[in-house]
């Protein structure tokens, strides 16, 4: 069944493969490449995640790099845009557009592809196209799509139940894309993922109540092998901390796609070792970043930097009268040796050298960092201001552009939401579940947590 899936994908001009989570969607790529295309394939993804999985699995599969190429589909219209703005007709920020213009980024790639010469480069330059993970695309991209396959052979890979992105954009129906890509290639039924960590019951298991998800229904967690439990509310941050000290190999604590863990518990988990998953565009640094960069007084800027440390520290402790004091330039000299060195030389309050000390002061004294990543990219940015001159916020759009294109490296134990992990996969996944919150959207943010883990599932309910 495999081998004849394979085939499908390599050989059918336009087509769609169902391909749910763990059974061995990347693989069925890989090998119709290696195995049975001809020339070179364009491979197109929507995470740095997914790329840097495929092209692990093809330097394994010793794939030669002449069979294809790979980029995330926002990175390869991209690309096109920043050669061609004016015929794209693109009227959005370059080189990284604004979390608003993305979508336009996609409808002037479409454009471009009605261009003579852009299609003949394409020709030239693949034989066929594969797109990983459909179910996350928007209209505009679906359209782009589109428009790539009435130029180039072209199927597509996707599991309808783990469609969950669609922030400003809806995500496109499945039902249009059976439509458009006319014909199944089947569906990947092979639960790898739970077979390969030797939980091959969990793994069948999810692929027979796909049908529950699908209806819009929970199915029942009783005599399965997914751990469900309702905890007491004054016993649940203790549960969630045994579990996470108890589970060992790569475990991820899930939280609901629009919510956040409450401020306790996050610092419980930080504090045990876990690492806080950060959104792509840093939102928390870039709102501080604005701040400081902008002509606004120094009081704006203090409370600004003191909001930011507050949020992506776990507790500053006894630190917090003595950051909010030095930042605010309301502070009496201390005696301590630290502390009194930093009065001296900044006496008067905020300035980007004052922040970059306490950052380093909170760091030296083992104050747990839970947003890392934005607080080393806050610490790399003011450096660079401070040697070159170049605008903070120009910085902050240059490592946003190499942290989308490069992508991330994933800790083995953290906390984030389905968004974050999706497309990740760990040994345990403890879900924070609450069926009436709203921040839960729907049952296939459900399915997306409960398929990250292989070996374990709890699923803690309020």
């Amino acid at each position: 069944m495999s081998e004849d899936v394979y085939i499908a994908l390599a050989n059918t001009d336009t087509g769609f493969l169902i391909a749910p989570a763990g059974c061995g969607k990347t693989e069925a790529i890989v090998k119709s490449v290696t195995d049975y295309c001809n020339g070179k394939q364009l491979i197109l993804t929507h995470t740095n995640a997914g790329v840097g999985a495929l092209l692990k699995r093809f330097k394994r599969f010793n794939t030669p790099s002449t069979k294809y190429h790979i980029e995330t589909i926002s990175g390869w219209a991209l690309n096109w845009i920043k050669r061609y703005p004016g015929l794209a007709n693109y009227r959005g920020q370059l080189p990284l557009p604004q979390n608003n213009e993305w979508q336009q980024v996609y409808v002037a790639a479409k454009i471009l592809l009605n261009k003579e010469f852009i299609k003949q480069v394409i020709r030239n330059s693949y034989t066929g196209i594969i797109i990983d993970e459909y179910q996350d695309c928007s209209e505009p991209m679906h359209n782009l799509v589109v428009g790539l396959k009435d130029i180039l052979p072209c199927r597509i890979l996707g599991d309808p139940l783990q469609g969950i992105f669609g922030f400003n954009e809806e995500l496109i129906d499945w039902n249009r894309v059976e439509q458009d890509f006319v014909n199944n290639l089947g569906i990947l039924d092979t639960p790898y993922r739970w077979i390969n960590a030797g939980n091959r019951a969990l793994g069948e298991w999810l692929i027979r109540v796909r049908t529950s998800f699908k209806q819009g229904t929970l199915p029942t967690f009783d005599g399965t092998l997914v751990h469900h439990e309702k905890p007491d509310a004054t016993r649940k941050n203790a549960r969630i901390q045994q579990l996470c000290l108890q589970l060992e190999g790569s475990l991820c604590v899930i939280g609901p796609k629009y919510g956040n863990l409450s401020a306790a518990l996050a610092t419980t988990l930080i504090n045990i070792g876990l690492r806080w998953i950060e959104p792509n565009d840093l939102p928390i640094l870039k709102k501080l970043l604005k701040i400081i960069s902008s002509d606004q007084n120094k009081a704006a800027k203090a409370k600004s930097a003191f909001d930011f440390i507050e949020v992506t520290h776990a507790s500053l402790g006894d630190k917090k009268v003595f950051v909010r004091d030095i930042l605010k330039g309301t502070l009496t000299q201390p005696r301590e040796r630290q502390k009194k060195a930093m009065f001296i030389e900044h006496p008067n309050g905020y300035s980007h050298e004052l922040l970059i000390q306490l950052l380093s002061y909170l760091s030296v004294n083992r104050i747990k960092c839970k947003r890392l990543e934005s607080v080393n990219y806050l610490e790399r940015i003011l450096e660079t201001h401070k040697e070159e001159n170049t605008p903070i916020m120009e910085l902050f759009e240059g490592e946003l552009l190499k942290r989308k294109f490069n992508g991330a490296k994933r800790p083995r134990r953290c906390i984030g939401t389905t968004l974050l992990l999706k497309g990740l996969e760990f040994d345990h996944a403890i879900i924070l579940y609450n069926p009436n919150d709203e921040a839960w959207s729907n049952h296939k943010d459900l399915y997306v947590a409960i398929t990250r883990g292989a070996k374990s599932v709890y699923i803690i309910s309020s």
